[in-house]
């Protein structure tokens, strides 16, 4: 009676094809999206999620903050710094060029070992990092303990998945946690309510994901924003 296309990477906007709209009452993406949102997708909420994530970076006294992006080809690499440069406007701090790299070649370990090395050179690291993924931010402690920066003491590293493989590489790693389980079952209440014809097809759902603070950055895990929900048609991200 319905279907749940679940997407592994939210990479791209796409134009649903006509079969896709023909049964979009009986479709939902998760983790995918349409550019005219024809059919209803569940999405983690990634721009709020590194919004609040570089707040607290903020909150907690850190003065030069840096950023190291993925692959501008996708989706969730842009929504991510999308809500980093929120943080820093309303923070009123100035973007540095030299330890912000919106986007990169990609967001593994080895990219992110690179990307430290490239950021050292420069010279002056900065205070923290918020990393796009935490392969990335693996990889970016790797190389700056490399250089014999000590994290966290000299250099904050944060990333986004809490992946439990890297507690033990960098146990201070300040994350997000994705919120899966809860995407799931947003998606399938979502399913079952547009089949009974409770709410209309199309739109994009928006799951809050968790922060998970470690020191020095907190030690406290909470939302980082309330679920929304962006209807057919309406504009914004």
């Amino acid at each position: 009676d319905g279907l749940i296309w679940l997407h592994p990477v939210t990479d791209r906007l796409e134009t649903a094809p006509a079969a896709v709209r023909r049964q979009a009452r009986k479709l939902i993406c998760l983790n995918l999206c349409f550019e005219d949102d024809a059919v209803l997708c569940v999405l983690r909420d990634d721009r709020a999620a590194v919004g609040a994530l570089t707040r607290r970076l903020i909150e907690r006294g850190y003065r030069r903050i840096g950023y190291l992006g993925g692959s501008e080809d996708q989706l969730f690499a842009r929504w991510r710094y999308g809500g980093f440069a929120d943080a820093l406007q309303a923070g009123r701090r100035a973007v540095e060029p030299g330890i912000v790299v919106p986007y990169s070649t990609g967001s593994q370990y080895s990219d992110g070992v690179a990307a430290a090395r490239t950021l050292l050179r420069a010279g002056d690291p900065p205070d923290a990092l918020v990393c796009v993924t935490d392969s990335l931010a693996a990889g970016v402690a790797a190389a700056l303990r490399e250089a014999g920066l000590a994290v966290p003491d000299d250099v904050v590293v944060t990333g986004f998945d809490n992946r439990p493989e890297y507690r033990d590489i960098v146990p201070s790693l300040t994350t997000v946690d994705p919120a899966s389980p809860e995407m799931g079952r947003v998606a399938a209440a979502l399913l079952l309510a547009q089949l009974a014809g409770t709410i209309q097809p199309g739109g994009r759902h928006f799951v809050p994901c968790r922060l998970v603070l470690r020191p020095p950055v907190g030690e406290e895990e909470g939302p980082a924003a309330p679920a929304r929900r962006k209807a057919k048609g309406e504009r914004g991200r």
